[in-house]
């Protein structure tokens, strides 16, 4: 994952077009995640080298999540693909059932998703997101 991948996780200046940025960075990443053999190779990614398969699930479950958190506070609809979100879910628990939460984890406190929630709605309350009830 060269550079590229790098610089898109950078910090960006304030002031900057959040749009372009965000376009730039998409861009940035779309390229390393559909370059030749990279679910075969071994990759550094944020938690130590791994499968370049994992980085694909690890990038998948972040635009998820905050892809949720987006338009949990814009008010728009949150349709994920039901199967998607239940996979991303299935993956999270076998992973990362036992790591810590709270202050300096990476997730907060799991929450309880409401009675006919959603798959992505279901999805959420896992890394302890809770919604803010902007739709």
């Amino acid at each position: 994952m060269g550079g590229k991948w790098s610089a898109a996780r950078g910090r960006r200046p304030a002031g900057e077009d959040f749009r372009a940025v965000f376009a730039d960075t998409l861009q940035q990443a779309r390229a390393a995640l559909t370059e030749p053999g990279l679910l075969e190779r071994t990759v550094q990614t944020p938690l130590g080298p791994a499968p370049g398969a994992f980085l694909v699930h690890i990038r998948t479950n972040e635009y998820l999540a905050h892809g949720w958190d987006i338009a949990d506070a814009t008010g728009q609809s949150i349709d994920f693909e039901p199967e998607l979100a239940e996979q991303a879910l299935a993956a999270w628990r076998s992973r990362f059932a036992e790591t810590p939460r709270g202050p300096g984890g990476p997730f907060g406190p799991e929450r309880v998703a409401p009675e006919g929630a959603s798959a992505a709605d279901k999805l959420a309350p896992f890394p302890g997101r809770e919604p803010v009830g902007g739709r």
